[in-house]
């Protein structure tokens, strides 16, 4: 294997198992403090901060974020759906040339991942989520060497990730069961949530947790407030009773017990009672521990933590308390703010991902895409092509163009696909869309040949011109 600095380059999958399938003892424990020097500092560096995390850009940071989903109940819904919304949405894939050859060995790439690419991607945006280091995708090659064909895609732990500060080899990666790999630029993807723009950040970012911690915080106070009021072991009340013997309350206590025994009830424990003698009448005096703060309200106050979960993540506040019992004017305002989030907060994950895939891992030729099985984008698209289509329709019919001129406006508006089109392309350019890659053509034994002549015919002419000034 190559190495680098002493380092292996490169993963593969067995890199990332708990034990070697090839034999040997278990796996070797590693406590991760992060590159030496880290102005950020790792597990073993920094004060916990204002809001009780470790400092930001560290691995026991994004350990605590990741795992705050186990904390919350409500948080761990929320990145459930934000996570299953990317996963289940599937893909597609396009190839200029209709090549099923090639689509079919893009297809068993992606489906490598996880295995499986709903579980392999639900499992990376939990990185993306949840730490502020990002998602981490390894691209398994043939061989090590940036042009080799690539044959899978592993997920990689984002916790056993640490950036290097290098473009060429940005990350490195502590194996389960030992040894440090270097990861090179063209074998590694990764996705950071809201990248911080400064160099010396090594691409951390804040993730939807970071953004949600007070939140998260201030679900989990309410919760175990209330569970511990109605179900809890701890006093509710200290009350002061004056006029009577000790003896006497503890023989009420205990015939109280004795009797809820017998019914097998069962008894939370509620107060303390304290006796005082005194000559005077029987009075009681409580001092409460556990009752609600005057004014507080409890449905307002887990209102603004789901809108603040709904801003954290980037999704409409509906996904996450999802409207019911509603009239129609509110199932409206549902629809626009979903539309307004469509741009927005978690939709960015997708355009991102695609990018990556398509610059590092599929073919020149092989498009991917997130597929969006939404009817509003459908039919909004279809009424666009409609329009556009009236408008081509009214201008043959002035003589402005002829039907093979409206032919060629529908194919540069990509309302035809290229291969209804008959005669060659009369017009220059046409449109490329973001997550399009330029139409190849598929080289044939002819065009082959004439290429590897006229590469020939330049090397000889290049020789005849270097002998020629060599003479002189």
């Amino acid at each position: 294997m190559t190495t680098v600095d002493s380092f292996p380059v490169g993963v593969t999958r067995e890199d990332t198992q708990l034990t070697d399938p090839r034999g040997g003892g278990g796996g070797a424990v590693h406590m991760f403090i992060g590159p030496a020097g880290y102005a950020f500092g790792g597990l073993l560096q920094g004060i916990k901060g204002a809001d009780g995390l470790p400092p930001w850009g560290s691995v026991a940071r994004d350990a605590l974020l990741r795992r705050s989903r186990l904390i919350s109940g409500l948080w761990g819904s929320v990145t459930m759906k934000a996570a299953t919304k990317i996963a289940t949405r599937g893909y597609t894939l396009s190839d200029s040339t209709d090549s099923q050859q090639r689509l079919a060995r893009t297809k068993a790439i992606l489906e490598s991942y996880g295995p499986g690419w709903v579980a392999g991607l639900t499992r990376g945006m939990q990185d993306y989520l949840g730490t502020n280091f990002g998602q981490v995708i390894a691209i398994e090659r043939a061989s090590n060497a940036p042009g080799a064909r690539v044959t899978g895609l592993i997920h990689l732990d984002a916790l056993r990730c640490s950036p290097t500060g290098r473009e060429d080899y940005p990350l490195l990666y502590y194996a389960p069961r030992g040894g440090v790999h270097l990861l090179p630029a063209w074998g590694v993807i990764r996705i950071t949530d809201m990248p911080d723009p400064d160099d010396l950040a090594y691409g951390y970012g804040q993730c939807a947790a970071d953004r949600a911690w007070e939140a998260i915080i201030q679900d989990v106070a309410i919760t175990t407030y209330f569970r511990e009021k109605i179900t809890g072991s701890r006093n509710l009340s200290i009350f002061f009773i004056r006029g009577i013997a000790p003896q006497q309350l503890k023989d009420a206590l205990q015939t109280s017990e004795t009797a809820r025994t017998e019914r097998n009830f069962l008894l939370y424990k509620g107060s303390t009672l304290i006796p005082l003698l005194s000559d005077t009448e029987i009075q009681v005096a409580e001092i409460p521990l556990a009752s609600i703060p005057d004014g507080f309200e409890v449905e307002p106050a887990r209102a603004d933590i789901r809108l603040r979960f709904a801003n954290a993540v980037g999704v409409a506040v509906q996904d996450i308390a999802p409207l019911s019992g509603q009239g129609l004017g509110t199932g409206t305002q549902s629809i626009i703010q979903d539309e307004a989030y469509e741009g927005m907060g978690l939709a960015a994950y997708p355009a991102r991902l695609e990018e990556a895939i398509n610059a590092l891992v599929t073919p020149a030729s092989t498009t991917f895409h997130v597929y969006t099985n939404d009817l509003r984008d459908q039919e909004a698209k279809a009424k666009v092509q409609e329009m556009r289509a009236n408008t081509r329709k009214t201008r043959i019919e002035s003589g402005e163009i002829t039907a093979a001129e409206a032919r060629q406006l529908a194919l540069d508006d990509g309302d035809l696909p290229p291969e209804l089109l008959q005669h060659a392309d009369a017009t220059d350019g046409g449109t490329l869309e973001s997550d399009e890659k330029p139409l190849l053509q598929e080289e044939t034994k002819e065009t082959r040949t004439d290429r590897l002549i006229a590469r020939e015919w330049d090397a000889a002419v290049a020789w005849v011109k270097a002998a020629q000034r060599a003479d002189e």
